[in-house]
């Protein structure tokens, strides 16, 4: 299963430069070993995503010491890529849209 994400830019870019090789997430939708997730980079400030977003890989899951309905995941990251998509109907292909669209979607 691939599960689209939103990613902040101090996160994003600790995960693209190899820093962050886990994920700490709610987990409301069943993540598991296997799975692939897709980082796009959210920009809070602006409200928008920035256009670009990579892959990873779930390799390993823990919910040991985490709040209720946490999970700690390890991956490993694909190279970032500039996408140009700022939706996340655009991530999931059921939309077009470039670099100007304002994101709206909550994810």
């Amino acid at each position: 299963m691939t599960h689209i994400l939103r990613a902040w830019p101090q996160y994003f870019g600790a995960v693209a430069d190899g820093r962050k090789t886990f994920e700490i997430r709610r987990d409301d939708r069943n993540f598991a070993v296997g799975d692939q997730m897709v980082l796009c980079e959210w920009c809070p400030d602006t409200g928008r995503y920035t256009g670009w977003l990579m892959s990873a890989d779930i390799t390993y899951i823990t919910d040991w010491e985490q709040r209720a309905g946490f999970v700690v995941m390890s991956i490993v990251a694909n190279a970032p890529i500039r996408a140009g998509l700022t939706t996340t109907r655009a991530v999931a292909g059921t939309e077009t849209a470039d670099a100007g669209t304002t994101g709206t979607e909550t994810t």
